[in-house]
């Protein structure tokens, strides 16, 4: 399932692409996941790109005053920007990570953690030959720093000691934290993992615009959408996810949810 393996994907840390992506603007998270249903109506061809919104701040040319607001690409209808936030949290909130999902995410998460914990197990062991790799050469080193037949370059030798001490420290580092995160075993992964779904939509503002797509895709994976009235609804919920209140209700808020702007 797509939203099992975006929220493996964040818990495991792993990231997809080559390079940083473009970060955005983080006032305006819901840019380029909402789109517009009646400009989509009227679109032939798959995909709403030219019919998302994208949210700027603004002057009216009559003030100083800032308008922040998210515009549709295509028709140029605007919503504003504090409204769509707030009712899109209170959608948000009022979604909860079903038990069956739970249980299916935690058989996938143990299968994660073996294969971390062996990854990890196996990086020990490496850290630990480089190690005695580098302590050979210290040691190696200051035989010939102290050896009178090298006194012609005892400076480059003990210049190549230091780089080589520095080398230990580094990899002592990097060792004690790969120990560390061995040490924090399985159960807490598992607690933070699920405490991580658990709170995804309630911290969805508070994510970095990175993870945003990525949320999206577990919870709403159609995104917010914008009817010719101005309100905004989300189509479709991911069957890892259910509404609280009856299933009326929860019709009635995909049906239409959120904002009107003014």
């Amino acid at each position: 399932m797509e939203q099992h393996q975006a929220i493996l994907d964040v818990v495991a840390g792993k990231r997809k692409g080559a390079g940083p992506k473009k970060e955005g603007n983080k006032r305006f998270p819901l840019n380029k996941i909402t789109i517009c249903a009646a400009c989509a109506k009227k679109c032939k061809k798959q995909g709403y790109g030219q019919y998302k919104f994208t949210g700027s701040d603004n002057k009216n040319g009559h003030s100083d005053k800032i308008y922040s607001r998210y515009t549709c690409r295509g028709c140029g209808r605007s919503i504003n920007r504090d409204l769509a936030h707030e009712y899109a949290q209170q959608t948000l909130n009022e979604i909860d990570f079903t038990q069956e999902g739970r249980e299916a995410l935690q058989k996938a998460l143990e299968k994660v953690w073996t294969e971390q914990e062996k990854a990890e197990t196996d990086r020990v062991k490496q850290l630990s030959a480089h190690l005695s790799d580098i302590d050979a050469n210290i040691s190696r080193l200051v035989d010939a720093v102290i050896d009178p037949r090298n006194a012609d370059v005892a400076d480059t030798l003990r210049e190549r000691l230091n780089k080589e001490k520095e080398s230990k420290t580094k990899a002592e580092q990097l060792l004690v934290q790969t120990k560390g995160s061995l040490r924090k075993g399985k159960q807490k992964f598992l607690d933070f993992a699920l405490q991580f779904v658990d709170d995804l939509g309630a911290n969805f503002f508070t994510l970095p615009l990175s993870e945003v797509e990525r949320c999206k895709q577990i919870i709403f994976p159609d995104g917010f959408w914008v009817d010719e009235n101005k309100k905004v609804y989300t189509p479709k919920i991911s069957p890892l996810y259910r509404y609280r209140n009856t299933k009326k209700d929860a019709s009635k808020r995909l049906k239409s949810i959120m904002v009107e702007s003014g």
